[in-house]
This record gives C-alpha cells, sequence and structure tokens, in this order.
C-alpha cells in the first residue's frame, strides 16, 4: 500500500494536518488578506479600498446564514429604521434618509436618497428580491421607476408614487418585518414581488432535518427528502399568506402579490452536475448505462427512442434529477408540444431541491399551486399576478427564454416592463377602480439607453458563467454586451479579476472598480477569486477584441502570471484551478475536507503554461469505493488525449505520469482524470439519516472517485 503524498504549500494555509479541523470564515478571510498583503506593491491604495468596502469598521459582514421563523406581527411606529433609511423630523415631519453604509448593503437596496413625507398621491409601498430591484439594471432602470412612469400618464386626481424597499438576497422574515415597519410611511398599497428565495436554506434544514431523517430510514431516498422539502414550502406559502391577509385587514392597506416565472428554456437547472445517490445500488448502475444510450439517441435525434429513455431514467432516480426531465422536453418540442415541454421543463426546474443550496433561487409549481389554491379565500385583501399564466397570454404560448429572462429568474427590460406594466394595471385598478390598457402601460415604459443594457448582459455574461450555464449563453451575453464601446473598461476590469486567484475585493486592481462608482460592479466583482472563470474569460476575449485586440492576449499573459508553473509544485487541486462554478457538487472541499472527491465520471483540472521546453510530471494520489474490481484503472487525459492508464485501489495510491511535451500547448492545459464506473455498493442511509440529526448536511450525491493529492511539477 502507497501512502498519500503530503498537500502542496498552498493548500496547507488551509488545513494543516488531517486531524486540524477546517478554519471558520474569518480564518480564511484572514489567510487570504495576510497571502494579499504580502504581494500587494501599492499596499495604501489597497488598504483604501479595503476600508471603503468596510473591513476594518465590522460593517461588512462575514458570510452567515441565520434560519429565521416568519416574524409575529408588529406594526411599525415610525421610529426605527426602514431598511438602510433612518428617520429624520423636519418641522415636525418625519421622513426617510438615507443612511451611511458600506458600498455591499448599498447596493442591495435603491439610490433613492430620501423618502418624503406622505401627500396627497396614492403611495404604493414596493418590496421583493432581486428581481424586484430589476437586477443587473440597477440603479439606472429598475420596475419601481417604470412602473412610476407608467402610472404617471394615466391623468389620476391625484397622483401615485413608488416607494421602492425591494432588496437583493431577501428573505421572506426579513421582507414582513420591512412590510411591518413600512406601515408608518402610510402606504395606499403594498406590492410584495418575491418567491425565488423562499428556500431559506438553513431555515429548512434546521427545521425539517428530522423529517428528512425519517424519511431516509424508510427508505425513501432523496426523492423523500424532495417531498419533505415541498411539504415544508406548502405550510410556508399559508404562513405568509395569512401573513399578508392579516396585514391587509388590520391596516386596511390591500396587497398586490406577484407569482414570479423561471428561464424553463435557456436555464440549465441540471448544471449541478453528478446524479444523487439511488435507493439501490443496481439503480445507480443501470441508470448510468441508460443515460449513455441516451446521448447516442440524442446525436441521432431519435426522438420516439429518446423519450422512452427518458421514461425509464425518471423510474430509476424516483425524479431526483433534471436530466431525465429535460430529455423529455426536448422530444416534446421536437414534436411541437410546447404545453408538455413547459410541463417537463417545470419538472426539470423542481427535481433537484434536495441539493439546496447548490441551486439558483427560483420559484417551485408547489409554490405557485399552493398560492393559486388561496386565491379565493385570501381575496379581496390580497391580489394575484400569475406571471407563468400572464406571459403565456403576452407571447402568445412561447416558453419563458433569454428574451425575457437574463439568468435564471432576473428579468430582462422586454420581460421588466410586461411584469410591471401588469402591477400598474391592477394598482389602478385597486387603488381608483380604473381598468387601465395594458399594452399602452408597456409602451410607456422607458427603456434604459444601449450603454445600459449591454451593461446588463456584460453582468448577465459574468452571472451565467458563475452558475455553470453553457458556454454558448455566456457567449450570447457577452456578445450583447460588446455591442457598447463605452463597455470595454468594465469587461476589462472584470476579465482581469477572473484572472486572479484571490477575491476581487483583495486585488490591487479593485480600487479602479470603486471609482466606477457603480454598486453592482462592486456587489458582483469583489468576491471573483477562488474558482476557475475559463468560460468568462473565454467570452470577453472573443466578443470585445473588436474594441481591444490585444485584450485576450493580456488575459492570456495574466493567467499564466498567476497560475502558472511557480517555483514549486502547482497543487492542481486548488480552487482556481478546479471550481468553476458555484453551484458545483463538492464546490467547497477544500474549507472542509482533506481530500477531493468526484461526482461525475470525469474531473477535470486546468494548467496554464508559458513557453514549453521539457515535460512535467503529474502526481496522483486516489482511491475509490470498497469492491472496486480488481485491475480497475483510472485515465489520465491531457488536452482530450489519453496518456495513461492506472491502477486504482479501495485504499490510497500514488502514481507518477508524465505530461510530454508534444501534447503542452501554450496558454490553457486540461488535465482530466476520468473513473472507471463506481462499484455497485450500498448506500448507508441510516448513516445519513444520523448525520442529518446530528445537524450535518450530508452529501447526497454518488462518489465516483476521490483524489488526495493531484501535483503537476
Amino acid at each position: 500500500m502507497t501512502h498519500p503524498t503530503s498537500r502542496t504549500h498552498s493548500i496547507s494555509l488551509h488545513l494543516a494536518t488531517m486531524t486540524t479541523p477546517p478554519p471558520d470564515a474569518a480564518k480564511l478571510l484572514a489567510n487570504q488578506l495576510a497571502t494579499r498583503l504580502m504581494q500587494v506593491e501599492d499596499l495604501p491604495r489597497l488598504l483604501d479600498s479595503m476600508r471603503q468596502l468596510g473591513f476594518f469598521n465590522g460593517r461588512l459582514d462575514l458570510p452567515a446564514e441565520h434560519a429565521s421563523p416568519l416574524p409575529a406581527l408588529a406594526v411599525g411606529d415610525g421610529s426605527q429604521t426602514i431598511g438602510i433609511w433612518e428617520p429624520v423630523v423636519v418641522d415636525g415631519q418625519r421622513h426617510y434618509r438615507r443612511g451611511e453604509v458600506d458600498p455591499f448593503t448599498a447596493s442591495r437596496w435603491a439610490a433613492t436618497e430620501t423618502i418624503p413625507v406622505k401627500s396627497d398621491k396614492k403611495r404604493i409601498v414596493y418590496l421583493g428580491e432581486s428581481v424586484a430591484r430589476g437586477f443587473f439594471f440597477e440603479p439606472h432602470f429598475t420596475p419601481a421607476l417604470a412602473m412610476e412612469a407608467m402610472l404617471a400618464g394615466e391623468g389620476s386626481a391625484t397622483g401615485y408614487e413608488v416607494i421602492d424597499l425591494a432588496c437583493n438576497g431577501q428573505f421572506m422574515p426579513a421582507l414582513f418585518k420591512l412590510a411591518h415597519d413600512a406601515l408608518a410611511m402610510e402606504p395606499d398599497l403594498f406590492i410584495v414581488f418575491a418567491g425565488n428565495n423562499l428556500l431559506e436554506p438553513n431555515a429548512l434544514w434546521q427545521e425539517m432535518a428530522p423529517n428528512m431523517a425519517q424519511a431516509l430510514r424508510r427508505g425513501e431516498g432523496v426523492a423523500g427528502i424532495n417531498r419533505v422539502i415541498e411539504s415544508w414550502l406548502v405550510e410556508r406559502v399559508h404562513g405568509i399568506l395569512d401573513h399578508l391577509v392579516k396585514l391587509a385587514e388590520s391596516q386596511r392597506v390591500p396587497v398586490l402579490l406577484v407569482i414570479p416565472e423561471f428561464n424553463l428554456v435557456d436555464f440549465g437547472s441540471d448544471s449541478v452536475a453528478g446524479a444523487p445517490l439511488m435507493r439501490t445500488p443496481e439503480a445507480h448502475t443501470l441508470w448510468q448505462q441508460v443515460w449513455d444510450e441516451a446521448q447516442t439517441r440524442l446525436q441521432q435525434e431519435d426522438w420516439v427512442a429518446c423519450e422512452t429513455i427518458a421514461a425509464r431514467l425518471r423510474e430509476l432516480d424516483d425524479g431526483t434529477t433534471s436530466h431525465a426531465w429535460h430529455l423529455t422536453a426536448r422530444c416534446q418540442m421536437a414534436r411541437g408540444d410546447l404545453k408538455g415541454a413547459r410541463a417537463s421543463l417545470e419538472q426539470a426546474r423542481d427535481a433537484m431541491l434536495w441539493s439546496w443550496p447548490l441551486l439558483t433561487p427560483r420559484r417551485p409549481q408547489v409554490v405557485r399551486e399552493a398560492i393559486l389554491a388561496a386565491q379565493e379565500r385570501i381575496a379581496p385583501q390580497v391580489t394575484i399576478i400569475d406571471l407563468a399564466e400572464r406571459m403565456q397570454v403576452w407571447r402568445d404560448g412561447a416558453l419563458p427564454d433569454r428574451e425575457i429572462f437574463f439568468d435564471y429568474c432576473h428579468l430582462s427590460f422586454e420581460g421588466i416592463s410586461m411584469a410591471t406594466a401588469e402591477m400598474a394595471r391592477l394598482s389602478r385598478k385597486i387603488l381608483d377602480g380604473v381598468d387601465a390598457d395594458w399594452a399602452t402601460l408597456v409602451a410607456r415604459s422607458p427603456r434604459p439607453d444601449a450603454t445600459i443594457i449591454s451593461r446588463a448582459h456584460l453582468f448577465a455574461t459574468l452571472h451565467n458563467a458563475s452558475w455553470g450555464q453553457s458556454q454558448e449563453i455566456v457567449r450570447h451575453h457577452a456578445e450583447k454586451a460588446s455591442q457598447s464601446p463605452e463597455m470595454l473598461k468594465l469587461a476589462t476590469l472584470m476579465g482581469d479579476l477572473a484572472c486572479r486567484c484571490l477575491p476581487g475585493a483583495l486585488c490591487d486592481i479593485f480600487p479602479e472598480v470603486l471609482a466606477l462608482d457603480d454598486p453592482l460592479a462592486v456587489f458582483r466583482m469583489a468576491d471573483m477569486g477562488e474558482r476557475r472563470h475559463d468560460r468568462v474569460i473565454e467570452a470577453l476575449s472573443l466578443t470585445f477584441t473588436k474594441h481591444d485586440p490585444l485584450l485576450a492576449e493580456r488575459l492570456k499573459e495574466q493567467l499564466i502570471v498567476n497560475h502558472g508553473p511557480g517555483a514549486g509544485p502547482m497543487d492542481l487541486l486548488e480552487p482556481y484551478r478546479h471550481i468553476n462554478n458555484w453551484c458545483q457538487p463538492g464546490g467547497e472541499w477544500h474549507k472542509s475536507s482533506t481530500f477531493f472527491s468526484s461526482h461525475t465520471e470525469e474531473s477535470e483540472f486546468v494548467l496554464h503554461l508559458g513557453a514549453i521546453s521539457r515535460p512535467l510530471q503529474l502526481t496522483l494520489t486516489c482511491r475509490m469505493a470498497e469492491g472496486i474490481a480488481s485491475g480497475a484503472t483510472v485515465a489520465i487525459a491531457l488536452n482530450g488525449t489519453q496518456l495513461a492508464h492506472t491502477p486504482v485501489q479501495s485504499a490510497w495510491t500514488t502514481h507518477t505520469i508524465e505530461l510530454p511535451v508534444a501534447h503542452l500547448q501554450p496558454g490553457k492545459n486540461l488535465i482530466t482524470v476520468i473513473w472507471p464506473f463506481p462499484p455497485a455498493v450500498p448506500t448507508h442511509w441510516n448513516q445519513l439519516a444520523d448525520r442529518l440529526e446530528a445537524g450535518l448536511r450530508p452529501s447526497l450525491f454518488q462518489t465516483w472517485g476521490e483524489i488526495h493529492t493531484l501535483v503537476v511539477e
């Protein structure tokens, strides 16, 4: 038996020994900061940017999530801060002024400086999450601004004002507290545009862990966890609706509730790679064999066979992967069955709720159904806008796609205009009994200029890549962004930060991001760092070279400087040489374990090289589960060419492979570890249930193999 080699220098910053517990968020941040300070040339400039970001005054919170119950009803008396707006009394009248907050906090809220005293105008208080904020467009164009413009042309006797209290990343408990506090603003109508953030992760897993554990002990597998989550969501919806009705009845303020829609066509819900543990070991073996056959039939466009295969996949995995549902939808679209395709794509969106928080925010079907089922009970206090149904009407039955969405749920200009016009129409009807014309309201929406639209597409480029979407959709948004030469500066900074090994906020060029005075740029680019950004770099290099012919070459050189060979060995298990999106299973393994687990047949690692004059040596220490067949081998490929097959056992074994000059290339090189099919071993469901009951979240993905060391020198 060969023992694993020692992990290399950089990983030892985080994981000193096999027995040392992983550091918490504060230690990780301190490690990153210390590394950056050792490397930085312009230290005063970096420290100044960190002060602006709140590193030294306690205003920048470390990543933390807290489970929150829905709050008890408590009406605000006007003395408390509402969101980030503080009460100020002038001449005996109370208005609200924006408080001093750090850029991260500021970027979550509207740019409004002052909320005035209530006037004769009908006051609409607008609440919601990032979709309601107009994420990607803010602060230049938002649904609240569009709605105010639409209503301004209605010729109302009193007029209307929209108070924008929508907040990026808002969970429902905080939203309800905000609503209760905002009663002090004397609203005539509440609009609540929310539902994508109902899956509050810590609240869900803390409250429902015992139920999930029971489902596993009963033999229900991952499908049982899905059922528990759906039941929790339905109960959560009932609690939310009760809150809204009480709020409306007690304060005589009607509520307009907007149910969000999801980008069913262009956002891959199965970007979370790998299949879950299945109820029997044989099921997983069969599932993979059937899935491999599906790829062949897809290439042949044999839709009849594909639909039969998809049904077999769903039978094996109990409907807990989106792969089978997406395959079914492709077959249905091929024969023109849009209604069936919509239903299958909705199932695909909801199939992997068990993998939260790896999935993007979304509004599951059970949430929509629970709200619609309560429609008669909650009327007339609460009026509902169902965007799924409305968008079908507005778009003549077309499925929701990139025309109305930038990513999974954030709306394009067209999507915002359509949804906002419906909010304005019903606001007019509720407040004044006037049935305004929807198409007329849509036409009144102010349109952002070309630069703002290109800016939105640029951030969509980064966001889709960060969520593991296809190169095609990432490149689509980059091409749209590049239509405005004014975006070159921001695209260059984004590309440069994408090449770094540290969070953007700790990079020496981040003061240039702050100088743009763009809250969304600060919010989205400050955390770029400890993962690969291949798709962003490739898309920007391809599309923005028409404005800067040298951009692609500069980014390539930056990658080599940051990720290329140094004086010592290169650890390919470092996050920025392996992790390429937020929803990669085990994406934070390096913070909680001393080895990497692969949840897919192929594990891909990147190596950036300058001039190549001699071969490199790859050292691999790996293992697979007990029961692996004698003589099984792991294949090693370099840039698509298999170079070696090395034996793999259930014990750690170390192998050395030469990477010949003939197969290496300047720039990006891909090293792929290709695993043999894992042995069919029983899943220890009771052990997983034990972890749940102990407050731990177990991995529910199938493991193909594990790597302790992967070093190039």
